[in-house]
């Protein structure tokens, strides 16, 4: 179940980044670039659960590893980018 709804959130999140709505309602078609933050961020969150075995709480492992912190923060600082400043 993990490898089809992790693999759909992915896919799902790509065609909201190019569907037509989106474009128009932010005038740019740029948030392409804020797909690789969600597939890291996706992915990383699965190797912490079933690698490290730091599964429980995501807002624990939110808060405690700075790899996903830095992540975060990116993504946010590229769809504000883009959707402000049409970077």
């Amino acid at each position: 179940m993990i490898a089809v709804i992790t693999s759909s959130i992915v896919v799902v999140y790509m065609l909201y980044t190019v569907d037509k709505r989106t474009t128009s309602y932010f005038g740019t078609n740029h948030l392409i670039y804020s797909i690789p933050f969600v597939y890291y961020g996706i992915f990383r969150y699965l190797y912490l659960i079933h690698k490290l075995g730091k599964g429980g709480e995501p807002t624990r492992l939110l808060f405690s590893d700075g790899m996903t912190q830095l992540n975060l923060i990116l993504w946010i600082s590229v769809c504000i980018s883009v959707i402000y400043f049409g970077i």
